[in-house]
């Protein structure tokens, strides 16, 4: 009875390593991370007339991401925003500023930030530099990157989730935007410096299949 026991027990310690196995294998071809988009928002603010801080954001934006939290500095991230999609709560003002005299959207239906560099600078700190095409100009902008939290979802355990708060500034003149821009010293008119957030989860969870399609519509009798 000794014999068969022992077999059965190595047979059985076998199958486990073997599943442990596979366990790490699988874990090791974890999909990659990307941008969660129902999480991420793009925001800007800009002064108006003196008074007061004008906000808005854009609806519609893709984000090529490529992130490895083992490999920070290889981070990198392409986004692609329609400007067409701009929103500050007020559409007589989101059509002006579609118009010529802003984003001009008839000619450039789109801006774009294509990363070129990720600089650590703290254990949840970083600087990501890249360019920002605007108006069909392209200039580097530095963005200030700050890690909020990461841990697995509370939804999926084995869904790893990242969160980001991602700041900086520009000046809209620089990109060939200046009308109302008031004359240095003075108050008035819609302000040239840009403040940029961007907030955003991230996570490795496998990409989500394609909405089924629609059933037809049962025909009249």
């Amino acid at each position: 009875m000794i014999m068969p026991v022992l077999r059965s027990a190595t047979i059985a310690g076998l199958i486990a390593y073997g599943l442990c196995l596979a366990s790490a294998a699988a874990k090791d071809k974890a999909p990659p991370f990307h941008a969660d988009i129902p999480h991420t928002q793009i925001i800007f603010a800009v002064n108006h007339m003196g008074f007061s801080t004008t906000h808005g954001t854009f609806k519609t934006f893709t984000i090529d991401l490529r992130f490895d939290p083992k490999k920070p500095d290889k981070t990198s991230a392409n986004v692609v925003i329609d400007t067409s999609s701009i929103d500050t709560g007020f559409a007589p003002r989101d059509t002006h500023l579609k118009s010529p005299d802003f984003f001009n959207v008839a000619q450039f239906l789109s801006m774009t930030f294509k990363s070129t560099k990720t600089e650590v600078t703290g254990a949840d700190t970083a600087k990501l530099t890249g360019d920002l095409t605007m108006l069909g100009v392209t200039k580097p902008v530095t963005l200030d990157v700050k890690v909020e939290g990461n841990g697995p979802s509370p939804f999926a355990p084995d869904v790893t989730v990242y969160g980001f708060s991602i700041s900086g500034s520009l000046k809209r003149s620089d990109w060939g935007m200046t009308k109302f821009i008031p004359p240095a010293g003075t108050k008035g008119g819609v302000g040239d410096d840009i403040s940029i957030i961007i907030e955003s989860e991230v996570n490795n969870s496998k990409p989500m299949p394609p909405a089924p399609a629609a059933a037809p519509a049962p025909k009249a009798n």
